[in-house]
C-alpha cells in the first residue's frame, strides 16, 4: 500500500554500534544502546540500508519537498542525491557490487522499478508493466533482480536479467505471491503466496520454476528470508492469532519457534554472521529491537524506549544496526548490536492539524505548532513545499479554504476568546472579520465564497449560529437557544445544517436553519446521540455519527428530515465519515479491530469495507477532489500529515502484522 507521500515533520538516522564480543543487555532503561545521529534535519528519513561493503547508507527523505534516495558516506558524513523527486519511493535494494540501487517509485503514475548509480549520475527505468511494479530485490550474483507486479492480473514474482531482455514471470500463484528472498547462491528465491487458502511459504528454483512448500499447514506462514549460508529460513507464523518467528532448518527440514510473545513479532533480519536474528516486537507495551540466537534461546530486548522502532538493516560486519524510529514524527536510529546506548539522528519538533483542500487538487492548507503556537500553513501538493499563510502571536486554527481556493477562513484564539479571519492563499494581509468578547469559531464557508457561517458564544451563554459577509464583516445571528455546533452549509447555499444540544441536553440531534428566513426544522428524530459529519454533493442526504450502546455508527438521513439508516456498524466507534466527490465511497475512522483508531474505507452502502492503515491514532480524514488521495491526521506524540494513494490501497493487503 503506498503511503506517507507527504509528511509534514521530522526526521533521524541512527545506527547503533556494538563489540563482537560484547554481551547482550537485558534492555533495562540504563542499559539503552548508544545511538549515533547520522541525519539532522526538519524532514522524514526512512528505509534505511547499508552498501554491502558498510562505507555507506542509503535512505529515503523528503528533504526537499519529494521523496528521493541520498547515500551518506558514513566515514566523512557526505551525503548526496541519487534519484530523481517522487511521489513515492518504496523498497530499495543494493547492487551486490555497491554501485547501484534499485527501487520502486511512482514519479508521476503507477510504480515501476529503476536504477539508480551510488554516484547520482544516472538514474534509468528499469521495469515498466502495465502493472504495479514493486518490490525490487537484487540476486547475490548480480545478474538478476526479482521483484513483484500484477501485470498479469494478479501480484506475482517476476524476475528481469540487469543486462536486458523481457523481464520472467516465475510464479503463477492464482491469489497473490509476494516477499521474494534470494537465496545466497541465487538459484533460488523464497516467497510468500496463500493459494492454499492460507500464507505459506515456498521456495522456487530459477532455473525450471519447481516449488518446493516449505511450510503447509492450517496457519498463515509468510515474510521469509535466508541465513547468510542458505542453510536456513527464517518466517513468522501466526500461532494462536499471534505472530511468532520461526526457523526451518532446510537440510533436515526441522522447524523452531524462536519467540513465544504475548505481542506479535515482526521485521526480522538475519545477522551476517548468521548467529542472530533481529526483529521488532510490542511486547511489553511498546515497539523495541529484540534480538534472539539463530539456534534457539532467550530473547533479549536491544531497545528500550518509549517510541517505535522500524525498518532495521545490519551492518555487513554485524556490528552495527540502522533503523528508523517514531518519534512524535519519524525517526531514524543506530544501535548497537551487542548492547549499549541508542543514538538519535533527527528531530521531530511539530504538530499538525485541521486539514482542507483546495478544489484543484493543487493545495493543502493546515494548521502546524511553531514555537509553542499553531499557525496557518499552506503545502503545494505538486512540489511538496510549505509556506506560512497566517502569522500570529497567538494560535490560529480550523483553517478553511474557500471554494474558489483563494481565500482561508481560520480562527485566531487570545486566551479561550476566538475571532474569525481571513487571508489570501497567496501573498496578502489577514482581515479579522469578528472583534466581540465572545468566543467565534468554527468558519465554514458558503458555496457563494463571500458569506461565511461560524459559531458564538452569545450572551445568554448559548452557542449560536451566525452568518458574516466577509466583504463588509456584517454578521446575522440566525438560532436562539440551540446550543448548536458543528456547521454545515447544503450546496445550494440556502440551509445551514447543524448539530444542538437544546434546551441543555445531552442527546444532540441534527437540525437545519433556512438562510434567508431563519425557520428552522428538526431533522433527525432519534432517541440517540446523533451528529452531522457531512452533506451528500447532491444535497439529498446527511451522513451522521450515532451513538450505538458503547460505540458509535455511521448513517445517513435524508436532508429534509426523516427516520435515520445505520450503514456503517461495529462494537466499536465508527466515526469521522466523509465521501468520495463521485459519491461512490466512504472513508472513516473506527477502533474496530483494534484500540487506536484506523482509517477505513467502503462503497456507499457500507459493504466492501478496506483498512488503509495500521498504524492507529488516525483522525480527521479528507478526501483530494480526485479521489485518488485520503489525507488525515496520524498522531504518535506529535501528529503528521501522511496520505494513501487510493491506487494502491486495495492490493497486498495487510498480509501481517507489520
Amino acid at each position: 500500500m503506498k503511503n506517507l507521500i507527504f509528511y509534514v515533520g521530522l526526521s533521524i538516522i541512527l545506527l547503533i554500534s556494538c563489540k563482537e564480543e560484547a554481551q547482550i543487555t537485558s534492555g533495562d532503561e540504563s542499559e539503552v544502546p548508544s545511538v549515533t545521529r547520522i541525519t539532522n534535519n526538519s524532514d522524514n528519513e526512512t528505509n534505511v540500508s547499508y552498501s554491502p561493503d558498510g562505507r555507506l547508507l542509503a535512505y529515503v527523505s523528503d528533504k526537499n519537498g519529494k521523496e528521493a534516495i541520498y547515500v551518506q558516506n558514513l566515514e566523512t558524513g557526505e551525503t548526496r542525491q541519487i534519484s530523481d523527486p517522487a511521489n513515492w519511493i518504496g523498497s530499495i535494494d543494493w547492487s551486490p557490487d555497491a554501485t547501484k540501487i534499485a527501487y520502486s517509485a511512482d514519479l508521476g503514475d503507477i510504480p515501476d522499478i529503476y536504477v539508480s548509480s551510488v554516484t547520482g549520475d544516472a538514474s534509468s527505468k528499469m521495469i515498466s508493466s502495465p502493472g504495479l511494479d514493486m518490490d525490487p530485490n537484487w540476486s547475490p550474483n548480480g545478474r538478476y533482480l526479482a521483484y513483484i507486479s500484477n501485470s498479469g492480473g494478479r501480484f506475482n514474482i517476476w524476475v528481469a536479467n540487469t543486462e536486458g531482455g523481457d523481464p520472467i514471470q516465475l510464479t503463477r500463484s492464482k491469489t497473490q505471491a509476494v516477499d521474494p528472498e534470494w537465496s545466497p547462491d541465487s538459484d533460488r528465491i523464497a516467497y510468500a503466496s496463500e493459494d492454499n487458502g492460507n500464507w505459506d511459504v515456498h521456495i522456487v528454483n530459477i532455473d525450471d520454476a519447481s516449488l518446493i512448500d516449505l511450510t503447509d499447514s492450517a496457519i498463515d506462514e509468510n515474510r521469509p528470508k535466508w541465513s547468510s549460508d542458505g542453510d536456513q529460513i527464517a518466517y513468522f507464523a501466526n500461532i494462536d492469532g499471534n505472530w511468532e518467528l520461526m526457523v526451518t532448518e532446510l537440510r533436515d527440514e526441522t522447524t523452531k519457534q524462536l519467540t513465544e510473545f504475548e505481542e506479535n513479532a515482526f521485521g526480522h533480519q538475519w545477522s551476517p554472521d548468521g548467529e542472530l536474528i533481529a526483529f521488532l516486537s510490542d511486547e511489553g507495551g511498546k515497539r523495541d529491537i529484540w534480538l534472539v540466537p539463530a539456534i534457539g534461546g532467550e530473547a533479549t530486548r536491544l531497545t528500550n524506549t518509549k517510541e517505535m522502532e522500524s525498518f532495521l538493516d545490519w551492518s555487513p560486519d554485524g556490528q552495527k544496526l540502522a533503523y528508523r524510529t517514531v518519534e512524535g514524527n519519524s525517526h531514524i536510529y543506530r544501535v548497537p548490536a551487542a548492547g549499549g546506548e541508542a543514538v538519535k539522528l533527527t528531530d521531530g519538533l511539530t504538530n499538525e492539524g485541521a486539514l482542507d483542500l483546495s478544489s484543484d487538487n493543487k493545495y493543502l492548507v493546515y494548521a502546524m505548532e511553531k514555537d509553542r503556537n499553531y499557525n496557518i500553513y499552506k503545502m503545494n501538493l505538486e512540489t511538496g513545499n510549505s509556506s506560512v499563510v497566517f502569522e500570529h502571536s497567538n494560535d490560529a486554527y480550523d483553517p478553511v479554504l474557500s471554494p474558489d481556493g483563494s481565500k482561508v477562513a481560520f480562527t485566531v484564539y487570545s486566551g479561550s476568546q476566538g475571532n474569525i479571519y481571513t487571508a489570501p492563499l497567496e501573498d496578502g494581509e489577514a482581515t479579522m472579520l469578528t472583534d466581540s468578547t465572545l468566543n467565534a469559531f468554527s468558519p465554514r464557508w458558503a458555496p457563494d465564497g463571500e458569506h461565511l457561517a461560524f459559531i458564538a458564544d452569545t450572551e445568554n451563554g448559548n452557542d449560536e449560529i451566525f452568518v458574516i459577509n466577509s466583504s463588509n464583516g456584517e454578521a446575522e445571528q440566525l438560532t436562539e437557544g440551540r446550543n448548536a455546533f458543528d456547521p454545515h452549509w447544503s450546496p445550494d447555499g440556502k440551509m445551514i445544517y447543524f448539530n444542538s444540544l437544546q434546551d441543555g441536553g445531552d442527546v444532540a440531534q441534527v437540525w437545519a436553519v433556512n438562510v434567508d428566513t431563519g425557520a428552522i426544522k428538526r431533522i433527525t428524530e432519534t432517541e440517540r446521540y446523533t451528529v452531522i459529519d457531512e452533506v451528500s454533493k447532491d444535497g439529498k442526504t446527511i451522513w451522521v455519527n450515532i451513538h450505538e450502546g458503547d460505540g458509535f455508527n455511521i448513517g445517513k438521513v435524508s436532508s429534509a428530515g426523516g427516520p435515520v439508516e445505520s450503514v456503517i456498524q461495529s462494537e466499536g466507534w465508527d466515526t469521522q465519515a466523509t465521501m468520495a466527490e463521485a459519491g461512490d465511497r466512504i472513508a472513516f475512522v473506527s477502533n474496530r479491530e483494534s484500540k487506536n483508531p484506523e482509517l477505513y474505507t467502503s462503497d456507499a452502502k457500507g459493504a466492501a469495507l478496506v483498512r488503509l492503515s495500521t498504524d492507529g491514532n488516525i483522525s480527521e480524514p479528507v478526501w483530494s477532489k480526485d479521489g485518488e488521495y485520503i489525507y488525515y491526521i496520524h498522531t504518535d506524540e506529535t501528529a503528521d500529515i501522511e496520505t494513501i494513494d487510493m491506487s494502491m490501497a486495495f492490493t497486498d493487503k495487510n498480509k501481517d502484522s507489520e
